[in-house]
């Protein structure tokens, strides 16, 4: 895990492991999330993730209400059998697998987030890089826009009996894509806030690495007790719940971004 960086921030060194730099420290986050949805029901707002994709067995297929019932969270049917059967694999051969796990949000008004310092999507990255294990975390078409030009990244509108909820009230329209991923300038659209994080393969695994110890001197790890094969399953769960609590902060936030606002929560004319 991270005991290196532990031992030269606090020159202590625990082989027992844990602590912050356990997933279990995320039991309370989840917990957090789980009370923050109570908030976003008010608002109409639903948070849902399911694994995409473990090792190189992408989802072709996005399921939400599959997942909620996978054992591994898993959002494609077809894809479940052969991503638990990975799984498995690296399991008994003593290894691990990376994953990652697509979180959509959705009912979310247009005008949640800031400009400048407060950006949406700096919050919900900076939240989902907060789990223990995650590497990468994606917006939309994410690292595919550096490859595409602008008339195809742009998310043209339309007309649409369909509304979008914004401060204002509410605006006939709708996007014909959704590249941004409900995010522009750092302020949502209306549009489906999706995002992807991307989780490392476990480090603890149970085959012999090199390594030094706290002298310097060359040493082998070789593990005892248990570990999650692929952390992105649980990594799911967390994902979620930190996007409950990124949303309903800018919720919250929002409440005073104009002066209209204000005199509504005040009761001033």
């Amino acid at each position: 895990h991270a005991d290196f960086t532990y031992f030269a921030k606090y020159g202590l060194r625990d082989y027992r492991g844990g602590g912050r730099a356990s997933a279990r420290e995320t039991a309370v986050r989840v917990a957090a999330g789980a009370f923050a949805q109570i908030l976003l029901n008010h608002f109409k707002i639903s948070v849902k993730s399911g694994i995409c994709g473990v090792g190189e067995i992408y989802a072709k297929a996005l399921n939400f209400d599959f997942a909620q019932n996978s054992e591994i969270f898993a959002l494609d049917p077809a894809a479940e059998g052969a991503q638990k059967e990975l799984i498995l694999s690296v399991k008994n051969a003593g290894n691990s697998i990376g994953g990652c796990v697509l979180t959509r949000v959705t009912g979310v008004p247009a005008g949640l987030g800031e400009p400048l310092y407060g950006k949406l999507d700096a919050a919900l990255a900076g939240a989902l890089m907060g789990i223990n294990g995650v590497k990468a975390v994606q917006i939309g078409a994410g690292v595919k826009a550096s490859t595409l030009k602008g008339s195809e990244n742009n998310d043209f509108m339309r007309a649409s009996k369909n509304s979008i909820r914004t401060n204002g009230g509410k605006i006939g329209a709708s996007f014909a894509s959704n590249n941004a991923g409900g995010i522009l300038g750092g302020i949502s659209s209306g549009a489906p806030i999706e995002i992807v994080t991307h989780f490392k393969p476990t480090p603890s695994i149970f085959i012999a690495q090199h390594s030094v110890d706290v002298h310097g001197a060359d040493a082998v790890c070789e593990l005892r007790g248990r570990h999650d094969p692929c952390i992105a399953v649980r990594g799911s769960v967390v994902a979620t719940a930190m996007a409950r609590l990124a949303i309903a902060d800018a919720l919250l936030l929002n409440a005073s971004a104009t002066l209209g606002n204000l005199k509504r929560i005040y009761g001033e004319d």
